[in-house]
């Protein structure tokens, strides 16, 4: 009787332990560097992921490489003091990304810095015709031909 009980509790050990790895396993419990990988389009600047800190002289020669836990992370670029880009980005387990730093509003090339954006110009309603002459295929120089319209 004392030796089946000491066979039940070794199977119900190793039943447990088995569970207990898979869990860990399954849910991710053992968490891998990801890299992050920063093209930068401007001379001149400041890289900044968290709290490391990276200079780059030329635009495109070089891509930053950076190894982050996973996660949500701020990516900014900085000129002069001047912050000109900025993406929070997320990091899965042990997946890296690749990402584009650029001067999104032209700022470095002399551009005046844009207050705000300038209203669309309204949308104009178009009907779209189709008929035997026009299909999907025709460009819209034939159509207006074919159908007289504009």
């Amino acid at each position: 009787m004392i030796k089946l009980l000491i066979h039940v509790a070794k199977w119900t050990g190793a039943a447990a332990l088995t569970v207990l790895l898979a869990w860990q396993a399954s849910s991710g419990a053992v968490r891998e560097e990801s890299e992050v990988i920063v093209h930068v389009g401007v001379p001149d600047v400041e890289i900044r992921i968290d709290e490391f800190r990276f200079t780059v002289d030329r635009p495109w020669e070089h891509p930053v490489s950076c190894e982050l836990p996973p996660g949500d992370h701020l990516l900014t670029m900085h000129q002069a003091g001047v912050e000109l880009y900025r993406e929070v980005f997320t990091l899965e387990n042990g997946r890296g990304r690749v990402l584009t730093a650029w001067d999104e509003y032209g700022r470095l090339s002399g551009a005046p810095e844009l207050s705000s954006p300038a209203a669309p110009e309204p949308v104009k309603e178009l009907e779209i015709v189709v008929g035997p002459d026009v299909d999907c295929r025709t460009s819209a120089g034939e159509a207006r031909k074919k159908i007289g319209a504009f």
